[in-house]
């Protein structure tokens, strides 16, 4: 059996965890698998859709340089999604899958069908916060980018905003739009 690369939203190259484990696994097929009727159900805009279509042939090329093939399907809504996978998967002796993590309730819902398919999901966090601790850990990249935080410790770089409030300089650096601790609580909650 062998491994794919399965694309959702996160349509990068760089900076890509999934990417990077399926490549250093051997995975050399990836698969992209649209969902009109979701997106409908989402009010994706027309824009939107053209700029995936477009980034999709991007992506192709890219990811030919790296002996990756991708193959574009189509599936009407999340749960036709699942099972769009499950056969490329069978039909091509398919069983790990290798994406980035999505968050949202209904890609929620989606990924846990595929267990139902014996097809073993490898994910991986890919937002921000995350790729910034693990790959910026002292926070380089930051400092460089965000001169009002050179002067911020290491170790408080991820989430200046309470060293900067507990040393009195809380407005020199925009507060925070999401309150990461509360808003993971509500979405255990949620998940309940």
């Amino acid at each position: 059996m062998s491994g794919l690369l399965w694309f959702r939203k996160d349509l990068r190259i760089d900076d890509n965890p999934a990417l990077c484990e399926a490549a250093s696994c051997g995975v050399n097929q990836a698969l992209f698998i649209s969902t009109p009727k979701q997106w409908e159900r989402h009010d994706i805009a027309p824009i939107q859709a053209d700029f995936i279509e477009r980034h999709l042939n991007q992506l192709r090329d890219q990811l030919q340089r790296y002996g990756i093939q991708l193959t574009h399907l189509s599936a009407s809504t999340y749960d036709d999604q699942v099972t769009v996978l499950a056969r490329y998967c069978q039909s091509h002796g398919i069983d790990t899958v290798y994406a980035n993590k999505e968050l949202e309730l209904d890609e929620n819902q989606r990924d846990e069908q595929i267990f139902n398919h014996n097809l073993h999901l490898v994910s991986f966090a890919s937002e921000t916060i995350t790729q910034s601790e693990k790959y910026d850990p002292n926070g380089n990249f930051i400092r460089k980018y965000l001169t009002e935080l050179e002067g911020v410790p290491s170790k408080h770089i991820h989430f200046p905003h309470d060293y900067l409030a507990e040393v009195g300089q809380a407005e020199a650096y925009w507060p925070p739009i999401v309150e990461h601790k509360q808003a993971r609580l509500r979405a255990l909650d949620f998940y309940k």
